[in-house]
């Protein structure tokens, strides 16, 4: 997909289709991080930590290590 850079007041920036912010979960409002890397622009959705806890089960969750007296 090729979008364009658009002015935004004193910033720039792009915008991104309903399908595509449908197809990662976000929403207006939504964090993102963003990168550069090898001269590419990485748009990675930040998860919530609420989002995180959800997927905690059983069969993947940690239990607590004794470490002695510390």
């Amino acid at each position: 997909m090729t979008v364009k850079i658009n002015k935004w007041g004193n910033s720039y920036g792009i915008r991104l289709s309903k399908q595509i912010l449908k197809s990662l979960n976000l929403q207006e409002n939504s964090e993102i991080d963003i990168e550069i890397r090898d001269g590419k622009i990485i748009l990675t959705p930040k998860k919530s930590l609420q989002s995180l806890l959800s997927q905690i089960t059983p069969q993947n969750v940690h239990h607590e290590i004794d470490f002695g007296d510390i």
